[in-house]
């Protein structure tokens, strides 16, 4: 009976510790909004794609340990590139949306051609 005891321990502290020296981590927050409401954004890491963010979403990405870029894309349009260290055990935090929000949405036709204006990205 003891042994279990101990193998159960043991295991649990494995798990502890194992949790001490985890890859860093990406948290990006998409907020609700009615542009683009139906659509995602494609999430590049290193200029490769990794993921897609739906709108109000919260995605959790897991990088390896050192020098990153990452941005958005949505059709043609692009958010601005975001150069960002991670290290061990690490949470690096994004928020994400378009820019045309209030009275913006009567200037639509003026962002269509702005391909880097449409998507924001922010480190938080």
């Amino acid at each position: 009976m003891n042994r279990y005891i101990i193998v159960i321990a043991l295991f649990s502290m494995k798990e502890k510790y194992m949790n001490l020296n985890s890859n860093p981590k990406i948290i990006i927050s998409r907020t609700s909004q009615y542009v683009n409401k139906l659509r995602s954004y494609k999430v590049y890491i290193n200029n490769k794609v990794v993921g897609k963010i739906k709108d109000g979403e919260e995605l959790t990405l897991e990088v390896t340990p050192g020098k990153h870029s990452i941005y958005l894309e949505i059709d043609w349009c692009k958010s601005n590139n975001i150069m960002f260290d991670s290290m061990q055990n690490e949470i690096t935090q994004f928020n994400c949306g378009s820019n045309i929000k209030g009275s913006k949405i009567l200037f639509t036709c003026f962002y269509l051609f702005s391909k880097n204006k449409w998507v924001y990205l922010q480190k938080s």
